[in-house]
């Protein structure tokens, strides 16, 4: 197994992520057995990074239909991030640019904008 350690700073996000994290929370818990906290951690990357670890996000989240709204696949490398393994998520559909990754984690952890992180991708 390959371990890539990478750094970033946590920057605040818009909210969105909780609403996004709801609807696809059967999904993940279905596929990684652990129910995801309902939100993301945006952290800011170089570019050089983000094309790094979504080469590595190499596992997908098929989309679905959910009511009328269509959601769209979402493919993910696991991660660990203060000492919580989680996953970093790189949905096919995003606002972000590739600058930003998000990852998502089964519990809270106390963290910060403006923080400096590392992330261990497994």
């Amino acid at each position: 197994m390959r371990l890539t350690r990478i750094k970033g700073k946590v920057s605040k996000g818009v909210g969105e992520g909780k609403y996004y994290v709801n609807i696809y929370s059967k999904v993940i818990e279905r596929e990684l057995g652990w129910k995801p906290y309902p939100g993301t951690i945006n952290i800011v990357v170089d570019k050089k990074t983000w094309e790094t670890v979504r080469k590595l996000a190499n596992k997908d989240i098929k989309g679905f239909k959910y009511g009328e709204e269509e959601f769209h696949d979402v493919y993910y490398a696991k991660c660990v991030l203060k000492g919580v393994p989680g996953i970093i998520v790189f949905p096919t559909v995003s606002k972000h640019g590739k600058n930003i990754i998000e990852v998502i984690l089964p519990e809270k952890i106390e963290i910060s904008a403006g923080e400096d992180v590392e992330i261990l991708v497994v």
